[in-house]
């Protein structure tokens, strides 16, 4: 009887995981098709669209997100640029997640996490936004 309860128990474990994927799978659609209908013709979004697309209204976490996923810093982001970013947060490894959160919240950008970042990243933290 408790085999069988161990056993149950890993089958939904699964079964949550298969649906968590496939609601990041839909998401991630969804962003891409957003994307496009944002970018148009260009094919890239500025800054301020993408505020205004993510509805984000805490200017630095809109900023950092932008910075991130901005690679070649063109001011501009590509809609590979928003999906690698998006499919990082989604399906990247534990490792992966934390370091972009690390580096959102690394102002110096150096290897150390330094306490004057931290006291005005604690602050942003806490200010009110939609993410």
């Amino acid at each position: 009887m408790g085999f069988c309860k161990i056993k149950m128990k890993r089958v939904n474990v699964m079964l949550n995981k298969a649906n968590v994927l496939d609601a990041d799978a839909k998401w991630l659609v969804w962003a891409e098709s957003r994307f496009a209908s944002i970018a148009g013709k260009d094919t890239d979004i500025d800054r301020e669209s993408f505020k205004n697309a993510l509805g984000i209204r805490n200017v630095f976490f809109a900023d950092r997100f932008f910075d991130m996923l901005d690679n070649d810093q063109s001011g501009t982001i590509s809609q590979q640029e928003m999906m690698d970013g998006l499919f990082l947060l989604t399906k990247g490894t534990k490792e992966e997640k934390l370091r972009f959160f690390f580096d959102v919240y690394d102002l110096d950008v150096k290897p150390a996490f330094q306490i004057a970042s931290f006291a005005i990243n604690l602050v942003n933290m806490f200010a009110p936004s939609k993410i």
